[in-house]
């Protein structure tokens, strides 16, 4: 019988270790859907501003004369 209640017993802890290790995960993990979300707003920011049309520059340097 004793046997089986510490059985038991390191069972539930077993699980409470489980259980408090995946809370810290889950805190852990609230921070990088944010950051994850800014870092895509960024890498669309740059895309948009690629595509914006540059503005036509003299060149600079040796001509050709041909």
């Amino acid at each position: 019988m004793r046997q089986l209640i510490s059985e038991h017993t390191a069972v539930k802890l077993d699980i409470a270790e489980i259980r408090e290790s995946i809370y810290r995960i889950m805190k852990k993990q609230d921070g990088h859907d944010k950051n994850i979300d800014l870092l895509f707003g960024y890498i669309d920011k740059l895309h948009v501003e690629q595509e914006e049309p540059k503005q036509i520059r003299t060149r600079v340097g040796f001509k050709d004369w041909e």
